[in-house]
């Protein structure tokens, strides 16, 4: 293991392709980690690297451009997350949730519109127009 520094360490993981930037912060012993994205070995590969040990994974806000790797790293290293984490993807699948509830609401609403345009109209000209076909040929029959 490395010595412990006196002030910290930021290495910085840049994706240009996507415009981000995580960071590795240690001391020389222990480490933590800002905003990972999800391919977790670029981080694995620093701490191995720099011979420190994870302890902590923070992340600043949700990433509407990529997928985090802040929970599968955590789970890798043993490391804690920051409980907004679990948190906020709670928070995302519960809007989700309440979202197709709503919309499942108001299917038979959006739905009625077109049965009664066009799905009863074309089962009422299957179910009666032959009849009214066999009808009127009767009829023409009858007439001398």
């Amino acid at each position: 293991m490395n010595a412990t520094t006196s002030s910290p360490i930021i290495v910085t993981i840049e994706t240009a392709s996507l415009g981000d930037r995580s960071y590795l912060v240690h001391d020389g012993t222990v480490a933590f980690v800002v905003d990972p994205q999800r391919d977790i070995d670029r981080v694995l590969d620093l701490l191995e690297e720099h011979g420190v040990q994870l302890t902590d994974v923070f992340e600043t806000h949700i990433h509407n451009d990529y997928v985090t790797g802040g929970l599968a790293l955590a789970e890798r290293t043993g490391a804690a997350s920051v409980p907004v984490l679990a948190r906020c993807a709670d928070q995302q699948r519960e809007l989700a949730r309440r979202r197709s509830e709503e919309q499942i609401r108001r299917l038979p609403v959006r739905l009625l519109g077109p049965l009664v345009l066009c799905i009863l109209p074309a089962l009422m000209v299957a179910t009666f127009g032959p009849l009214a076909l066999v009808s009127l040929g009767q009829l023409g029959a009858a007439v001398p």
